[in-house]
């Protein structure tokens, strides 16, 4: 399996968003997950690409309830 820039394997990356939980409204984006241990990795990958670029918001509270 190959290994992206990231330093995770494709095999270990998947995608989800807010139309799986029909959660949707015109400003929803597509959710990307990291399985397993890879995850660590991933996590590194994007502190540093939120030091260097524009910031990530996080999801806010009531949306976190929701789902």
């Amino acid at each position: 399996m190959k290994t992206l820039s990231t330093g995770v394997k494709q095999d270990k990356m998947g995608v989800t968003g807010s139309l799986l939980a029909n959660l949707q409204n015109e400003t929803s984006d597509i959710d990307f997950i990291v399985y397993g241990k890879s995850w660590f990795t991933a996590r590194t990958f994007w502190r540093r690409q939120k030091d260097e670029k524009d910031p990530i918001t996080e999801i806010s509270e009531e949306m976190c309830r929701d789902i």
